[in-house]
């Protein structure tokens, strides 16, 4: 008995499923017990090709400080939104006049302090859904041109805190872009597909090993290795072909590969599709229209849209 080639089934893996088909078969690859230097050194190579793909794939996810950015960029959005609405409101009050005014002196009084701050608003026009840098550098202008030329209306209007939760939730997303963009700066462009060829080629070397010695020093332990080793491949190549987490627990002759819909990682598709089913290149005919079908000759002819 020997290993199933698997070339097949690795370059349509992802790259986790990948990272995680490789580190099952070195887990079981070390559990063997041989003096084979053969066998030892292409165990070596292989263990720290497997760890490179491993660092690569750490260096392609979704880096833990976007977290931190969304969470700090949501959080100055609603700062930022309750700091316009406070002067804007305050700014747009309409003017009272008579006994109205004598009643409610303070409303001309903050409406006064607010227009400065108001100015300031306008001018940068700040849209909380815009660029991430250009968001961060516009709160800095007007949070610099608030207390330089509005210093006493952010007094009279009690904003000096929330200017100040504001400025360090600024800063917060600020600092988190700067720390992503480090730590992306490690990234070397293909270093996960390099990673991968060099894993492949450990594979296959380590694996053709393996497969002398099934031959020429057959062992029960490495005749069980091999079959548990097979069985993955066959499991593998069935939820490929069926992208279907079920399909992985079904013998080869409860299921056809290909059935079912395709998986992220397959690059199969469905043999059998609908002869009407519409696309690009033939929209779907109008319901209220003739379909085109030719029910005498069986042909299908294409129905061109009508030109608007």
């Amino acid at each position: 008995m020997t290993l199933k080639p698997s070339a097949e089934i690795r370059i349509r893996l992802r790259s986790a499923q990948y990272l995680m088909y490789m580190q099952t078969f070195l887990a079981r690859a070390k559990k063997l017990e041989t003096e084979n230097t053969l066998f030892t050194d292409g165990l070596k190579a292989f263990e720290a090709a497997v760890a490179e793909v491993d660092a690569s794939v750490r260096i392609a996810t979704k880096s833990k400080m976007t977290i931190n950015v969304t969470e700090a960029d949501a959080v100055r959005d609603r700062l930022y939104s309750l700091l316009k609405s406070v002067v804007v409101g305050w700014a747009s009050m309409p003017a009272l006049s008579g006994s109205s005014a004598q009643l409610l002196p303070f409303v001309s009084e903050y409406a006064e302090a607010a227009r400065p701050l108001a100015d300031v608003i306008a001018l940068y026009n700040l849209q909380t859904n815009t660029q991430l840098d250009d968001e961060s550098g516009k709160l800095q202008s007007i949070l610099r041109d608030m207390r330089r030329d509005g210093a006493e209306s952010i007094t009279k209007l009690q904003l000096t805190e929330l200017l100040s939760q504001l400025e360090t939730a600024n800063k917060a997303v600020i600092e988190g872009i700067n720390q992503r963009a480090e730590e992306r700066g490690a990234k070397v462009a293909g270093a996960l597909k390099a990673a991968r060829l060099t894993c492949d080629e450990a594979y296959l070397k380590l694996e053709q090993v393996i497969n002398a010695l099934s031959v020429l020093m057959p062992s029960e332990p490495l005749t069980a290795f091999i079959r548990t080793q097979n069985d993955e491949i066959d499991r593998l190549d069935r939820a490929l072909a069926s992208g279907n987490k079920d399909e992985e627990e079904k013998n080869p002759t409860e299921g056809k590969p290909g059935e079912g819909k395709p998986g992220e990682g397959s690059s199969d598709q469905p043999t059998d599709q609908p002869a009407d089913k519409p696309t690009p290149d033939q929209p779907a005919p109008d319901k209220d229209q003739p379909s085109g079908n030719d029910s005498q000759t069986g042909v299908v002819t294409p129905v061109q849209p009508e030109k608007k």
